[in-house]
């Protein structure tokens, strides 16, 4: 089972590429980041892509 070390040091690693960019996350962002997209589209989209 290499993969979850893996995945594990692939976080890590973005974990510190973000924390040496000074990227600073709210938590609002980190908790909106496993909601899944908006339920009602931009009207704009569906109009154009059945047209």
């Amino acid at each position: 089972m290499q993969l979850l070390p893996a995945a594990l040091r692939a976080f890590h690693t973005l974990q510190g590429a973000l924390r040496s960019h000074q990227i600073a996350w709210p938590s609002q962002l980190s908790s909106d980041a496993y909601l899944p997209l908006p339920s009602p589209p931009p009207p704009s989209r569906p109009l154009s892509l059945s047209a």
